[in-house]
């Protein structure tokens, strides 16, 4: 019974039914405990975590994550152990702790390298990559894609074949690459498709969106962002939703439809830090700024704005910080600060500069 019920908690969590999965996985968890039978395994503790992952359930997931991974260093079962690491360091992301993401992330590399687990070695340089990326090193970034790029292909793993296309499709759109950013995403939003990646659908969904908001097509991004939380819904990706939110409020600020736009603000800001992360919080400040401004609340805006740059500093975020500084400097010479605005324009174009975020340069005059 227990094993038939993990097996069902399996099938759901390939349909992206987390909940059912989660429940049926636990089912099974119980019944192993009140029968005392077989001891319940590290990879059944994995497998609900990674079902609470889906669900942005991050504390939960990493409870179980940290239990599994106590029981694979006890019994010296190396595999699963690489495993835990890997999922900790996606919750440690989830959680904006980048380089204690890292961390696990390269802890698990090791150990995947060491065994030949090609798979786990894809996915481990995937997972790398969208850390270097966040920090701004763009080639480091891509050049770790491309490493398991080659291996995902070679071993025809089209989950973390899609998953690399959709990042390179990130950061060609930061590059200014709006074309090849559209081409990454849709080759990987075809793989998504037709392997039933509900999760991995929505993701590529957003990042179609971002794009075509930078190419200033506001009607089609719209339409990628309805679609993306369409999806999250389905799935109650409660974390994504909040994310997929800033995104359409962003589009309802660049169009002038403030109807209910300072409620979808506030609502991500009081929102607990379970379901929102710090990134998203910033975002929120950033958008409360520009809407401060358009109202020529200028103390409340620069506030706004204050809070969001201390946000993506202590965060190591330099590409939303630049972004920040470049709508500050907007609002202050707006506000006939001359002085103040020239010194964040220039932040930001130092910033943009440096990380070659091209599109920016372009808005800044570059």
């Amino acid at each position: 019974m227990a094993e038939a019920l993990n097996n069902s908690g399996l099938g759901c969590w390939h349909l992206g039914r987390y909940h059912d999965a989660v429940e049926y996985y636990e089912q099974s968890m119980r019944i192993l405990e009140e029968t005392g039978g077989k001891t319940i395994s590290p990879s059944m503790l994995n497998n609900i975590g990674a079902a609470c992952w889906n669900l942005g359930e991050y504390n939960r997931a990493m409870d179980y994550f940290k239990r599994s991974l106590e029981i694979t260093e006890r019994i010296g079962d190396i595999k699963t152990n690489a495993a835990c690491l890997n999922n900790c360091g996606l919750i440690y992301w989830e959680f904006c702790e980048y380089r204690k993401a890292l961390e696990y992330f390269m802890r698990s590399l090791e150990i995947t390298e060491r065994i030949g687990s090609r798979n786990s070695v894809a996915a481990n340089l995937n997972n790398i990559g969208k850390v270097h990326e966040f920090f701004s090193e763009y080639y480091k970034s891509l050049d770790y894609f491309n490493r398991s790029l080659v291996i995902a292909r070679d071993i025809g793993d089209r989950r973390t074949e899609s998953s690399i296309l959709a990042n390179m499709g990130d950061i060609n759109r930061i590059l200014g690459k709006y074309e090849a950013s559209l081409e990454s995403i849709s080759n990987s939003l075809i793989i998504r498709k037709n392997t039933g990646d509900r999760r991995g659908v929505m993701e590529c969904l957003m990042s179609e969106g971002d794009t075509l908001a930078m190419m200033n097509n506001l009607e089609s991004a719209r339409e990628c962002f309805m679609q993306s939380r369409e999806i999250a819904v389905e799935i109650d990706a409660v974390s994504h939703m909040k994310g997929i939110d800033i995104s359409i409020l962003s589009l309802d600020f660049e169009e002038n439809r403030h109807e209910g736009l300072e409620d979808g603000i506030t609502d991500i800001l009081l929102s607990p830090k379970e379901s929102v992360g710090r990134n998203l919080k910033a975002a929120a400040h950033r958008l409360s700024g520009r809407l401060y401004a358009r109202r020529h609340e200028w103390s409340r805006s620069a506030e706004s704005f204050e809070k969001s740059a201390v946000i993506f500093k202590e965060l190591d975020d330099n590409y939303n910080l630049a972004i920040t500084l470049y709508y500050k400097g907007h609002m202050l010479e707006e506000s006939g600060d001359k002085a103040g605005s020239k010194e964040c324009y220039f932040s930001a174009k130092e910033i943009f500069s440096r990380i070659k975020a091209n599109g920016w340069l372009k808005r800044l005059g570059s």
